[in-house]
């Protein structure tokens, strides 16, 4: 158990999806741990299903087409039963994600625009603001002021990119041709 846990200690840091810094990001989280543990609950019942399935003593062999009505039934509760759980379970893990991106897709009032473009070997960080000398471009870096929104907007000169900082927002594709747009507010830690 202890060494199957110790992977586990890489997941933390600045660069780790685990350890947010945004409200964004936050919820992204949220919404992981929510599938996460649907998913494991789901596959707990699958192999508890499976394990005893396996245990259980075989019947009698009889006729291949013999109707045996209380197991029908039986079968036909459960079959029913777990239509109506997966029904639930889809519909509150669409709920979940709903709300969740509610908060990733938000739009802040008076917005610091960044517009990063992903070339073949670096980005380019342009900082725009309403007077231009308040504006200038960096490389391969951002900075981002705390509990400011900002607006991040993306687009790729050549080659497609993927831009996602795991801390602050979910990934994003830049192909190029194609404009994409994310906000992130940097939360006091």
């Amino acid at each position: 158990m202890l060494a199957g846990s110790l992977p586990l200690a890489a997941c933390a840091g600045s660069q780790s999806a685990l350890d947010t810094h945004a409200y964004q990001s936050e919820a992204i989280l949220q919404i992981f741990l929510a599938f996460l543990a649907v998913s494991a609950v789901v596959w707990l019942a699958v192999v508890t299903v499976l394990v005893v399935a396996l245990l259980r003593q075989k019947r009698a062999p009889g006729q291949p087409l013999d109707l045996h009505q209380p197991f029908e039934d039986r079968a036909g509760r459960i079959v029913l039963g777990l239509g109506v759980a997966t029904t639930v379970f889809v519909l509150a893990l669409s709920i979940i994600s709903y709300a969740g991106q509610r908060t990733v897709f938000a739009k802040g009032a008076n917005p610091l625009t960044l517009k990063i473009i992903g070339h073949q070997w670096w980005w380019e960080v342009r900082y725009e603001a309403d007077s231009p000398h308040l504006s200038f471009v960096t490389a391969n870096e951002i900075r981002v002021p705390v509990g400011r929104s900002v607006n991040v907007e993306l687009e790729s000169a050549d080659v497609i990119h993927s831009f996602w900082v795991p801390s602050l927002t979910g990934k994003m594709d830049l192909v190029t041709g194609q404009q994409n747009a994310m906000g992130l507010t940097w939360r006091a830690s």
